[in-house]
């Protein structure tokens, strides 16, 4: 049987950079509640779970939550079918709540409503990570996406979803927040977009070459 810790080591190196990030901050603000044990709401991550996954099962009861339906013989009550824009929970049901590559992928004007439900439901934190509308993020994206396009003849439905609803503006969030009551809010950056980029054209031209494909994992 496949452990836990396995499964996070075979994501894509970004997917686990992200989480792994995540799981950290989470990690460092859950030192400073009252609760023995951290109630925490991941918004997005599907079935999967993967948050879970990067967190000491002792120390957290984590619930998913998710548009998509998991598979038949899923059946843990901690995951939950639901509206990012409208969370079926009462408020402050949660010590932190937490999103990861979900921002970018609702339609503008659904993410405000989101974060206005996270917020309302946590009593601690809530924790975002999502790419940014800032030039070098968005050159990195076409990038990635035309070295997609040249290996697979289409663009990668991702990064064409960033483009189409346009990545969240850092600045807007942080305006909107302030507009909100005067909401705190810090910033950080989770990666390096020069590595980043090097590294995304090097997993594509794995997934390409079927011969290297099988040799990622032994």
């Amino acid at each position: 049987m496949v452990s836990p810790s396995e499964v996070a080591l075979r994501l894509p190196f970004d997917v686990f950079q992200r989480y792994a990030a995540a799981a950290e901050l989470i990690t460092q603000v859950s030192a400073d509640l009252v609760s023995p044990r951290t109630r925490l709401l991941d918004v997005g991550s599907g079935p999967g779970r993967l948050l879970a996954r990067f967190l000491p099962s002792a120390g957290f009861e984590v619930f998913t939550l998710d548009a998509a339906r998991p598979p038949e013989s899923f059946s843990d009550p901690r995951f939950v079918i639901g509206d990012t824009a409208q969370l079926p929970f009462a408020e402050k049901t949660f010590d932190i709540s937490c999103c990861v590559d979900v921002l970018e992928h609702l339609p503008e004007q659904l993410r405000h409503p989101a974060i206005d439900e996270m917020i309302r439901v946590t009593r601690g934190p809530v924790i975002i990570i999502c790419p940014v509308a800032e030039d070098g993020v968005l050159a990195a994206e076409r990038l990635a996406n035309a070295a997609f396009k040249g290996f697979h003849g289409k663009g990668h439905y991702r990064l064409d979803e960033h483009r189409q609803a346009g990545l969240p503006s850092l600045e807007g969030l942080r305006s909107y927040l302030a507009d909100r009551g005067g909401c705190p809010m810090q910033s950080f950056a989770s990666g390096y977009l020069p590595r980043w980029r090097e590294m995304i054209v090097f997993s594509l031209v794995l997934q390409a070459v079927p011969e290297l494909e099988t040799m990622r994992w032994p």
